[in-house]
C-alpha cells in the first residue's frame, strides 16, 4: 500500500479498566465496546472527531466476551445490543438504557460468540459445545455436534445456513438443525469467521492462518500467512482499498488486498483481541490494555501530530516477548552490531535484536517501508526459574489428576496470560474450557508484578480451579457461581466416561433429549411421510374474495365528497371506477377483457387519499390484485418493492385498524398469481417482521388475515430452499397457537404449520423444539368446530 494511502491513528477511546474483547458499530454511527471489566460502553464522536462515552451498560456478573448489534426493527427502532458473558448469560440492551431489556438463558457455560440474523434471530456459541438460535428471547434451536467449545458463529443468509467454528479445529455448516458439512484444515482452534461472498467465508485461528472456504463444496480455496501468533479477529472491509482485516496475539492489525498483506500496524499492547470496520472506512481495534484505537486513511480524521508521535513512541518502547522469545537473559556481545541494520529482513513483522553499544535493541522489519523499525530496548530478566531448558519468571505447580505428578505451568511476565494458558492446555491435553480459568489464575498470582520483578518466595498461590492453594481433582469444594464448570460433567474437572447428572440446559440433544449427539449413532429420525392427510399440505392459496359491492361503492362516493378537492374524482372517473369494480369482483370475467391503464391510474388516485378515507381504495385493490394483468402490473416490474412498502405502511401502530386489516388482505391476495407470489417470497423479510408486530392484535379479523398470509407462505415456500423464511413462519405460528382462541385463525395457523412441515425433516425438528406437540395435544381435544380437533390430531402424527 502506498505510504500516502496507509491507515494511521485517528482516535483512542479510553474508559475501560480491562481488556476490550469485542467492538461493534451502533446503528446510529456510534461505537460500542465490551470489556473484561463486565461493562459495555457506547461512544460518539464530536465535531472534532474526539470520542466521548455516551452510555455504560451494566448487568453482567462476570466479564464480557462477545457482542453483536441487532439492526433496528419495528419492535426495537434503535436496534438491540447483545452481549455474552462468562456468567453464561446473553443480555440485550436498548441503546438508550443502561440496564438490560432482555435476558437470554440456556447455555451452560461461557458465551464466546454472537451473530445477528434475519427476522430478529440471534446465533450464539458457547464453551458448552453448542450453538443456539434465539428468537424473541427464546432458544428455538440447538446445534450440537462439535467436540469442543464453539468459539465463532455466523449466519450466511444468502444460503439459508449457519456456520460455527470450534476449538476442535473444525468448521461446521448447518441447515436447520442438521450439520450439512464439516470443513477441516485448521490445525488448531478456530477463533473467528466472517462471510465474504454468497458462497465463501473466511476463518482464522490459533494456527496463525486465515483460510478461505467455499461452504457449498467444503473446499479450502486459499490459505493466507502473515501473522506470527494466534489470530483472534477477522472482518470484511467496506471499501475497495482493502479486502479484509485481521488482528491477533502478535500485537498487530493487518490489512489484506488481492490475496496479499499490504499493511501492518503494531500496537503497544500484548494482544489485539478484536477488530471491526466502520461504515466510513475507518478500522477500530480493541486491545489488552483496555483501549480502543481507530485508524483511518482520511487525512481530515487523523489524530493530532502529538497523538501520532505519542502512539509511535508507545509502540517503540513497548517490550514484547517476541523480542526475547525464549525468556533468556540476552548475551549482548553475541548480537550483530547496529551496522547490520542495513541487511533486509526476511518477512514482514520479523523481529530481530541488534547491539547498540552496551544495549540490546529490538527492531521489526516493515515490508512496506523496507526498513527495520525500532521496537524498543530489550530488558534482561533476573531471578528466573528454569523449566525444560528455558527460563521463566514463574513456574507454577498444578495437580491435574489425583495420584499423578503435578504439571508445571511456566509463565513470563511479558507474555499475555491467555497465550501462556493456551500453551499449557495444549501441552497437557486439557479441555479448552479451562482456558480463561488458567489465565485468571496467572493474573491473580502475578498482580502488580513488572517485568523485572522477582519471583515471590511463598508457595501459597491460589489454584486456578478451586481457588485454594493446590488443585486436587475430586476434592469436595464449594464453587462460586462464576466458576466455569466442566462442559460435560458439570463438575470441576472433566473425566472421560464418568457418569453425571446433566440438567436440561447443559447440552442435551435438542430433538431427542439424549445426553449427547454422536454422529452416525443409530437414533430416531424423521422419515418422509406417505400418509394422506385431510387438511394439509395445502397446494393452493387462500384468498379474500367476499365483497359487498353496493356498500363499497356507496362509501366510495361518500368519501369522494369529503376529501380535499385536489384528491377528488370527477364524475366520469367515478363512473369508470364503478364499472371496473363490478368487473373485478367476478373472476370468471377476467378472460373477457384487459383493464385499461387509466382504470389503474384512477385507483392509484384513491389510494393516495388521506388515511381517514383510503380504506375503500384498499378494498378495491384487494379485488383488483387477483386479476393477472393487475397483479403483474404491480409485482413483476420495478414497482414491486415500492408496492409492498406502500402496503406495509398501513401496518404501523399508528394506522387505522380498517386500513391495517385491508392491507393484510391485499397481501394475502397478492399470492393469487405467480408473479405476486414470487414477490411475496422475495420481500418476506420485511413482511414477516410486520406480521410479528401484529400477531397479538385485539382485532380477530386482523389475526385471521395474518394466519391466512402464513398459510399462503407455506404454499409458496414448498419446494424452495428458504429455511430462514420457513423458520420465521414457524416461530410466528408458534406464538399464534400458544395464545389464539379464535377458531378460524387457529385452524388456518395449523394448516400453515402442516404445509410447512410436511415431509420436511428440518422444519419438523424445529416444530418439536418450539413445542408444537403441546399445542396440538391441547387442540386435539377440541370438538367444536370438529375440523380443529381433527387437524391437530393429524399434526401430532408428524411432530411427535
Amino acid at each position: 500500500m502506498d505510504s500516502k494511502n496507509q491507515f494511521r491513528l485517528s482516535a483512542v477511546l479510553s474508559g475501560h479498566e480491562s481488556d476490550i474483547r469485542s467492538i461493534c458499530q451502533s446503528p446510529q454511527a456510534g461505537v460500542i465496546t465490551a470489556s473484561r471489566d463486565k461493562l459495555a460502553k457506547l461512544w460518539y464522536p464530536d465535531q472534532q472527531g474526539i470520542y466521548h462515552q455516551s452510555m455504560t451498560y451494566v448487568g453482567h456478573q462476570d466479564y464480557i466476551n462477545s457482542m453483536c448489534v441487532m439492526p433496528p426493527s419495528s419492535d426495537y427502532p434503535d436496534g438491540v445490543i447483545f452481549t455474552g458473558g462468562h456468567d453464561n448469560l446473553i443480555l440485550g440492551f436498548l441503546p438508550n438504557k443502561t440496564e438490560p431489556e432482555l435476558r437470554l438463558e440456556g447455555h451452560s457455560n461461557v458465551i464466546s460468540a454472537l451473530s445477528p440474523g434475519k427476522f430478529g434471530t440471534l446465533l450464539s456459541g458457547s464453551w458448552d459445545g453448542t450453538a443456539r438460535v434465539w428468537l424473541k428471547s427464546k432458544s428455538v434451536m440447538v446445534l450440537q455436534e462439535h467436540e469442543g467449545s464453539v468459539l465463532a458463529v455466523s449466519f450466511m443468509s444468502s444460503q439459508g445456513i449457519m456456520i460455527t467454528g470450534s476449538s476442535d479445529k473444525s468448521i461446521k455448516v448447518w441447515r436447520g438443525g442438521n450439520c450439512e458439512r464439516t470443513l477441516t484444515g485448521h490445525t488448531d482452534c478456530v477463533r473467528a469467521l466472517c462471510v465474504c461472498s454468497d458462497v465463501d467465508i473466511l476463518s482464522c485461528g490459533n494456527d496463525c492462518t486465515i483460510r478461505k472456504w467455499n461452504v457449498l463444496t467444503g473446499q479450502c480455496q486459499q490459505t493466507f500467512h502473515g501473522h506470527s501468533s494466534f489470530i483472534y479477529g477477522i472482518c470484511m472491509y467496506p471499501g475497495k482499498t482493502v479486502d479484509f482485516v485481521s488482528c491477533g496475539e502478535d500485537r498487530s492489525l493487518r490489512m489484506w488486498k488481492d490475496d496479499k498483506l499490504i499493511q501492518t500496524i503494531t500496537h503497544p499492547a500484548q494482544s489485539v483481541w478484536t477488530v471491526s470496520c466502520l461504515s466510513n472506512g475507518d478500522i477500530i481495534t480493541g486491545t489488552s490494555d483496555g483501549l480502543a484505537r481507530i485508524f483511518t486513511m482520511d487525512v481530515t480524521r487523523l489524530a493530532s501530530d502529538e497523538q501520532l508521535k505519542n502512539f509511535s513512541k508507545q509502540e517503540s518502547l513497548f517490550t514484547i516477548n517476541a523480542s526475547n522469545p525464549k525468556g533468556k537473559n540476552v548475551n549482548i556481545s553475541e548480537l550483530p552490531g547496529i551496522e547490520a541494520i542495513g541487511i533486509p529482513g526476511k518477512k514482514d513483522g520479523q523481529v530481530k535484536m541488534f547491539r547498540n553499544g552496551d544495549v540490546a535493541e529490538a527492531y521489526q522489519w516493515s515490508a512496506d517501508s523496507q526498513l527495520w523499525e525500532r521496537v524498543g530496548e530489550v530488558l534482561s530478566s533476573s531471578n528466573k526459574e528454569t523449566y525444560e531448558g528455558k527460563e521463566y519468571d514463574h513456574v507454577f505447580s498444578v495437580d491435574v489428576e489425583e495420584g499423578k505428578p503435578h504439571k508445571k505451568l511456566p509463565y513470563n511476565l511479558s507474555e499475555d496470560p491467555w497465550y501462556a494458558a493456551q500453551r499449557f492446555i495444549d501441552k497437557e491435553s486439557l479441555p479448552q474450557v479451562y482456558l480463561d480459568q488458567v489465565a485468571k489464575f496467572i493474573i491473580d498470582n502475578t498482580k502488580g508484578q513488572a517485568l523485572a520483578s522477582s519471583v515471590p518466595t511463598s508457595n501459597e498461590y491460589s489454584d486456578p480451579f478451586t481457588g485454594g492453594s493446590r488443585y486436587v481433582p475430586g476434592r469436595q469444594i464449594e464453587q462460586s457461581s462464576n466458576a466455569a464448570s466442566d462442559p460435560f460433567t458439570g463438575t470441576s474437572r472433566y473425566i472421560p466416561g464418568q457418569q453425571s447428572n446433566q440438567d436440561a440446559g447443559s447440552g442435551s440433544d435438542p430433538f431427542t433429549g439424549e445426553n449427547r449427539y454422536v454422529p452416525n449413532q443409530s437414533r430416531s429420525q424423521v422419515k418422509p411421510n406417505s400418509t394422506v392427510f385431510k387438511y394439509f399440505p395445502k397446494t393452493s392459496h387462500l384468498l379474500f374474495d367476499g365483497i359487498n359491492v353496493t356498500g363499497l361503492l356507496s362509501k366510495l362516493n361518500s368519501f369522494n365528497a369529503s376529501v380535499p378537492a385536489n384528491h377528488q374524482l370527477t364524475n366520469e372517473q367515478l363512473l369508470q371506477l364503478t364499472e371496473s369494480v363490478n368487473f373485478a369482483c367476478r373472476p370468471e370475467n377476467y378472460n373477457q377483457r384487459q383493464l385499461d391503464i387509466k382504470e389503474l391510474d384512477i385507483l392509484a388516485k384513491v389510494l393516495d387519499w388521506p388515511e381517514d378515507f383510503v380504506f375503500p381504495g384498499l378494498d378495491i385493490l384487494r379485488l383488483y390484485i387477483r386479476h393477472p394483468q393487475v397483479n403483474t402490473y404491480f409485482t413483476a416490474t420495478d414497482r414491486g418493492a415500492d408496492f409492498i412498502t406502500s402496503l406495509l405502511h398501513f401496518l404501523r401502530d399508528s394506522s387505522k385498524i380498517n386500513n391495517c386489516l385491508l392491507a393484510l388482505r391485499v397481501l394475502a391476495n397478492v399470492f393469487s398469481n405467480p408473479s405476486g407470489a414470487n414477490l411475496m417470497v422475495i420481500c418476506c423479510d420485511d413482511i414477516l417482521k410486520g406480521l410479528v408486530d401484529l400477531h397479538s392484535s385485539d382485532n380477530k379479523n386482523v389475526r385471521i388475515a395474518i394466519s391466512t398470509i402464513l398459510l399462503n407462505y407455506g404454499v409458496s415456500l414448498q419446494g424452495l430452499q428458504e429455511p430462514d423464511a420457513k423458520s420465521v413462519c414457524l416461530n410466528l405460528l408458534s406464538l399464534i397457537l400458544a395464545t389464539e382462541v379464535q377458531p378460524e385463525s387457529v385452524f388456518r395457523a395449523m394448516v400453515a404449520t402442516g404445509t410447512i412441515c410436511f415431509n420436511n425433516i428440518e422444519m419438523t425438528q424445529l416444530a418439536r423444539t418450539l413445542g408444537f406437540d403441546d399445542y396440538f395435544i391441547r387442540l386435539s381435544k377440541t370438538s367444536e368446530p370438529e375440523k380443529i380437533g381433527e387437524c391437530a390430531s393429524q399434526l401430532l402424527q408428524i411432530v411427535q
